[in-house]
């Protein structure tokens, strides 16, 4: 079902509702409008981080389990090997004319001299980040083709560590571009994606949404109330109101969600009404109803 947005002033926004914040994810308050389902957000606060207990499993490993999320990880028992890779050569007796043994263990150049080298190949385990410190949280606007994406790094390790959506995506900025005997073709300026709509379709949707048994009663000093057909499918209504006929003086232009208007402007002479409503997506007015002066013309 579509919901027409609200003007800036005219949104009827619900109690605060708050969620807390998790291990990974940032807690934050929102509130939904009534009327349009536009949510707002506020109060951030940032994620706990993990609260991890240890114990060790059959293979000697340490197991960190976080008591909050239940979120694990394994660290892998640390092998404590040191290996000595020099090699002893024996010499065959009769080659130094001695028959003695000599030890030729990595023999430097300089007479005399002897260096052992003894390698150390202990492996160490890789050290992992609990994501427990401070997280860094961007957003990314929404835009006509996605909702607003968050995105929330570890300020340690700079790992994504959660990524989440929230709100709306934004109504497509549609613009006609080409027209024909059959279709009418609406671009939008923002990401390019068209949509055709057939001429046949839109006569009789206009004639849906044709404004019309406009009546007027007045509720008191230049104050009078305006009514009109009900339109079950249309969202909401444009007006246009000035102190002359032609529309031009004091021109105001007004949308409202209800099949009423309210006049309280001594300036406004005349309005006219015409329907907003959705087709494939796009935005479309329908044809605006005949002038109305603004006076007195029956029960409303």
């Amino acid at each position: 079902v579509f919901k027409a947005p609200c003007s800036d002033d005219g949104h009827d926004f619900g109690e605060w509702v708050t969620v807390d914040p998790g291990c990974t994810a940032m807690g934050y308050q929102y509130r939904v409008c009534s009327n349009c389902g536009q949510i707002e957000y506020d109060n951030y606060t940032q994620a706990l981080g993990h609260e991890y207990i240890t114990s060790t499993d059959e293979n000697g490993n340490t197991v960190y389990t976080c008591t909050r999320c239940g979120d694990t990880y394994t660290e892998e028992k640390a092998s404590d090997t040191t290996e000595n890779v020099a090699n002893a050569t024996e010499v065959p007796a009769g080659n130094t004319g001695t028959g003695a043994s000599t030890d030729t263990t990595n023999t430097t150049a300089s007479a005399g001299t002897t260096d052992t080298t003894t390698t150390d190949t202990t492996n160490s385990s890789n050290v992992v980040c609990t994501h427990e410190g401070d997280t860094v949280h961007e957003v990314e606007e929404a835009t006509c083709t996605h909702a607003r994406i968050h995105y929330i790094y570890c300020a340690d390790c700079n790992e994504l560590i959660e990524k989440y959506v929230t709100g709306n995506k934004l109504d497509h900025d549609w613009e006609e571009i080409s027209s024909n005997s059959k279709y009418i073709t609406y671009e939008c300026s923002e990401c390019g994606k068209t949509v055709k709509i057939s001429t046949n379709v839109m006569e009789k949707k206009l004639q849906n949404y044709a404004i019309n048994n406009i009546k007027i009663v007045k509720t008191g000093k230049n104050a009078y109330r305006a009514t009109w057909n009900t339109l079950k499918k249309a969202p909401s209504y444009q007006i246009r109101a000035a102190g002359n006929k032609g529309l031009t003086v004091n021109k105001d232009i007004e949308e409202v969600k209800k099949k009423r208007y309210l006049i309280d402007d001594s300036d406004l002479k005349y309005f006219r009404i015409r329907s907003i409503f959705k087709l494939k997506g796009v935005v479309l007015y329908g044809n605006w109803s005949k002038v109305t002066a603004i006076k007195e013309t029956g029960k409303a």
